[in-house]
């Protein structure tokens, strides 16, 4: 436990440094593993180079990076072997004057994908400044405001965003998180992830534990991981809850394969009943002690309906899977269609298939099926909603 409360302060730590900086960040401000931040560093000029020739006709205003980076969290493994994996993606932004078509949007999408493909992976956002006041407030985007690097333009795009203060995120945020966490971790179970894809998800899962006890209850003051386990520590947790967390966040940080806390190598833990059992636990945890109970349902009870980005939600969900529109009852709609996948997620990863099964097969529009049906196509429908556009 102790590892996470000893990690050297690097220009990317703690919550207290704001403001946008300027310029591509040094290895040491991406990563605490030179390897990994020098790597990372590469990555980020090729794609910056790529974004300006390819965007040029939609004048681009700022390129940006947010997301682990901004901390210094950006973090990689090594195997006994030598042979090393990259684990964080580099979250990159792109605002232009005008809107970059959308096929043009995914052919500079493949080729970050390209320059990144030994890693760490690339992935770029698209904003215009017309749209970036309508981003909902999540936990990633008010750190990039907060913290972010300007990589090129002569504009800092974050006062645009009008994020709050990290203590004025709606608790909304905090169900979306654990919701969005739990279906990567679900991905995580299914080729092509590897072993330790699978692992470092779990991990990511149990870190931000923390992140969503503490925006749940309005204690969220900005920063990492490392920051972010130490405030929800801090907050009087069960034991266990508080050394799961912990022994979690400090692996999330500083990876290492010989060891995990479950106590044996990546290679040994990543399929293993014990690791699952540790996922059920996490999961369990937050429903409880945001919730007050066991239901996935109760969990996500509040924002309710939001007019008509709601309504164009079910539009567009219903003309792609028309198959759910017979099965929906009214009650059903009082929830996006998102709200219901999360549900059914956080229903799984408590090990409540059967409730998850249902509401899937609701949404959907058929059933998932035999056992190991429910992962994927919990994986398929979180896929296709972002594709469409769909809360």
């Amino acid at each position: 436990m102790t590892g996470l409360f000893q990690r050297s302060e690097g220009a990317g730590s703690g919550p207290e440094r704001t403001g946008a900086r300027r310029g591509l960040p040094s290895p040491d401000e991406l990563s605490g593993r030179r390897w990994v931040g020098e790597r990372a560093l590469d990555v980020l000029r090729a794609v910056r180079d790529r974004i300006r020739e390819r965007c040029e006709p939609f004048t681009p205003l700022s390129i940006f990076l947010g997301g682990s980076a901004v901390h210094g969290e950006l973090c990689g493994i090594e195997e006994p072997g030598g042979r090393r994996h990259f684990l964080s993606d580099l979250d990159v932004g792109l605002l232009t004057a005008r809107p970059v078509p959308r096929g043009e949007r995914e052919a500079l999408r493949s080729e970050a994908a390209e320059l990144s493909r030994e890693g760490p992976r690339a992935t770029i956002g698209f904003y215009t400044p017309e749209r970036v006041r309508g981003q909902d407030p999540t936990l990633g985007l008010v750190e990039t405001v907060r913290r972010g690097f300007v990589l090129d333009g002569a504009l800092d795009p974050f006062p645009r965003f009008g994020m709050p203060e990290p203590g004025e995120i709606p608790p909304w945020e905090a169900r979306r998180l654990l919701g969005n966490r739990v279906l990567e971790w679900a991905e995580g179970l299914l080729p092509p992830a590897t072993d330790v894809e699978r692992v470092y998800r779990g991990a990511k899962l149990q870190a931000d534990v923390a992140a969503v006890l503490l925006l749940a209850r309005r204690s969220y003051e900005g920063g990492g991981f490392a920051d972010r386990a130490r405030g929800a520590i801090a907050l009087g947790l069960p034991p266990d809850a508080a050394d799961r967390i912990a022994a979690w966040t400090a692996w999330r940080v500083d990876p290492t394969w010989e060891r995990t806390p479950l106590g044996g190598s990546v290679d040994r833990v990543e399929g293993s009943d014990a690791l699952r059992a540790e996922m059920r636990a996490a999961v369990g945890a937050a429903v409880r002690l945001v919730s007050g109970g066991e239901s996935a349902e109760a969990l996500f009870k509040g924002r309710g309906v939001r007019g008509r980005r709601w309504a164009r939600s079910w539009k567009r969900w219903l003309a792609r899977a028309p198959a759910a529109r017979r099965r929906l009852a009214p009650g059903f709609l009082l929830r996006s269609p998102r709200t219901h996948l999360w549900i059914a997620a956080v229903d799984w990863a408590q090990g409540r298939d059967d409730r998850a099964a249902r509401r899937i097969e609701v949404l959907a529009g058929r059933s998932p099926g035999p056992e190991g049906g429910i992962v994927s196509l919990l994986v398929d429908l979180g896929a296709a909603m972002s594709r469409e556009g769909v809360d």
